[in-house]
């Protein structure tokens, strides 16, 4: 099956497969989740589910990325997500082709061809989720692969073979392996160097009961990254065997300071290459994975630790308008909220910066990427809209889906309606005390308005925003503008620097004659 894969995949190419329905993303969790249900489940994080974890050299691997949800079920894609896969290879990065998981689907996958011994380190990443993680493990070639069903390395024909044992139990030595080591370097000496980085790898040189060979075990950690304190994020940990396929069960007892490991002791089993057990936690911490041995027998020459650590399961944001329908004058507040799956409210345990943007409408947001502070939830941060209508804001995050909130932005009918009376009324209180033209009503009108504008927008501070936002306030400043008149365009003009710099022009008397003195003053002239 494999050697034409092989073929296909010669020099190191790698073929991108097609798009798996959420229906086949569902089996491969072994689950019995329906799609509709995974049209329900909000995806949180990415899973890489391999087709082999210890392979040989030449060998291809089917890598299947998946959509899951906080609960581990299998979740549809609410718009198209774009992958990003990459290997850390003995040799060095090797970066497959991005794979595009469309809307509606669960998962995605994608090939590629091993081809030097040694431990790959397999992520996949998007913005907007946790990533995923695996390790594969390349035996050199001639040992016997979990893909072909093949015979490990042959014994000598004058060979005894080993003493029957029910398993074999495993202790670590102190040193850690970098994970992009190939396995003949990962092991030269009993001890390994120093300086590992990644994923998390360790090496076993076990004691083994009495008349069983010595195993040489690689293990390692995955994802890379901070899992989510919820008892469903799972560390899975990996043990591979260095020499062929186990002869007989080995067993190795793992120890964690917080959470709890399953299946524990972890097993190979007999004629396998590899086994694995998972790592799940409710409080946040650091988790520190001690391999220690299962029989008083056994010899440990060596312990090490491996580190997991488990952040504030935040899944979600949520993102509201307070208030939601505001008017063209109001500046309403944006507030971000980091939850978990079930919608509580979680605190952080570390700064987290969350950028927020129009979608759609027009405004300004102020703060455009705001703060939430360590061991809070909260964030916020204000909206000026800038004309009426149906308006968008959106918020992200790294590794959280990002979510948005509308508002509807509405005329000030009531506040209009209120100055231009107040402007009128101001009118026609200048047009009878101070005699002037019936035109100045309407010159009311405007500059009624005027002044209103001009405090609500802070160019007058005589009155603070929020006591000129109150309708009362609004029919009262408007009177005093509508009075006023032509003057406060005068004083306006000198606010924004417009006009002459030198002294108030006079000012022209529009007063009325009586209508008797304009008749005899005109007869006088005749």
């Amino acid at each position: 099956m494999f050697s034409g894969f092989s073929r296909r995949l010669a020099n190191g190419k790698v073929r991108l497969g097609l798009l798996l329905p959420a229906s086949i993303a569902a089996a491969l969790a072994g689950g019995s989740s329906s799609p509709a249900t995974a049209q329900d489940r909000l995806p949180v994080k990415l899973e890489i589910v391999a087709s082999a974890h210890a392979v040989k050299v030449g060998d291809g691997v089917t890598l299947n990325i998946i959509l899951r949800g906080a609960d581990n079920g299998p979740a549809a894609a609410p718009k198209e997500l774009g992958v990003q896969v990459e290997v850390n290879t003995p040799a060095g990065s090797l970066a497959l082709p991005n794979v595009v998981i469309a809307a509606g689907q669960s998962a995605a996958q994608v090939q590629f061809q091993v081809t030097a011994p040694g431990m790959w380190a397999v992520r996949a990443r998007n913005k907007e989720l946790l990533e995923g993680g695996t390790v594969i493990y390349a035996k050199p070639a001639g040992l016997h692969s979990e893909l072909n069903g093949g015979d490990a390395v042959p014994r000598p024909a004058d060979t005894a073979p080993p003493a029957p044992a029910s398993s074999t139990v495993v202790a670590l030595s102190e040193e850690q392996a970098a994970q992009t080591r190939g396995i003949d370097e990962l092991m030269p000496t009993p001890t390994t160097p120093s300086g590992a980085a990644g994923t998390d790898v360790a090496v076993a040189s076990p004691t083994a009961t009495t008349g069983a060979p010595a195993a040489a075990v690689v293990l390692a950690t995955s994802p890379d990254r901070r899992l989510l304190a919820d008892n469903q994020d799972a560390a899975t940990i990996y043990a591979f065997l260095r020499n062929g396929a186990a002869e007989r069960d080995v067993r190795i007892q793992l120890v964690a300071s917080l959470g709890t490991i399953s299946p524990n002791p972890l097993v190979i089993r007999k004629g396998e290459f590899s086994g694995q057990a998972t790592l799940v936690a409710d409080r946040v911490g650091q988790a520190r994975i001690r391999y220690v041995t299962e029989q008083p027998e056994v010899t440990v020459e060596g312990g090490a630790d491996l580190q997991v650590d488990f952040a504030p399961p935040i899944t979600q944001l949520q993102l509201r308008a307070s208030p939601p329908v505001v008017s063209l004058l109001d500046t309403p507040q944006i507030v971000v909220e980091l939850q978990d799956a079930a919608g509580r409210a979680v605190a952080t345990d570390e700064p987290r910066r969350i950028s927020l943007y129009l979608e759609k409408g027009n405004g300004e947001i102020d703060p455009v990427e705001l703060e939430v502070s360590k061991g809070q939830a909260t964030g916020r941060a204000g909206f000026s809209p800038w004309w009426m209508g149906t308006t968008t804001v959106a918020a992200v995050t790294p590794a959280i889906l990002a979510k948005s909130t509308t508002l509807r932005v509405m005329l000030p009918t009531l506040l209009i309606a209120l100055t231009a009376a107040g402007g009128l009324i101001g009118g026609v209180m200048a047009f009878w005390t101070k005699r002037t033209r019936w035109w100045r009503v309407v010159i009311g009108l405007f500059t009624g308005f005027i002044l209103y504008w001009a405090m609500i927008f802070g160019l007058l501070q005589s009155v603070p925003r929020a006591a000129a936002l109150n309708p009362l306030s609004a029919f009262a400043v408007a009177i005093i503008g509508g009075y006023i008149g032509p003057q406060l365009l005068e004083v306006m003009a000198r606010k924004f620097g417009i006009g002459a710099t030198g002294p108030a022009p006079a000012i022209r008397n529009t007063h009325r004659q009586p209508k008797g003195h304009r008749e005899n003053h005109a007869g006088s002239r005749g």
